[in-house]
């Protein structure tokens, strides 16, 4: 994954020869920046916001227990 545009790539295109090229191709004014400009966008990536994340282990706690009384009530009907 690019992590400047976000761009998947297949197997064949990680090879660093491809990565290279994309970089100068299509990232043509990041391609003359420093390792460690590198280094914080994937810093950042990994910081960002997901799904699991967002929810507390509380929050899914109690979504399981709204299940098990759900299905209870379900079978006792």
């Amino acid at each position: 994954m690019c992590l400047l545009c976000n761009g998947e790539f297949s197997n064949d295109s990680t090879k660093p020869s491809r990565l290279k090229e994309h970089l100068a191709k299509m990232r043509q004014d990041k391609a003359g920046k420093d390792f460690n400009y590198l280094k914080s966008l994937r810093e950042k990536f990994g910081k960002r916001p997901t799904l699991s994340n967002m929810f507390s282990p509380r929050t899914a706690l109690e979504y399981g227990m709204g299940v098990q009384l759900a299905l209870v009530n379900q079978a006792t009907g």
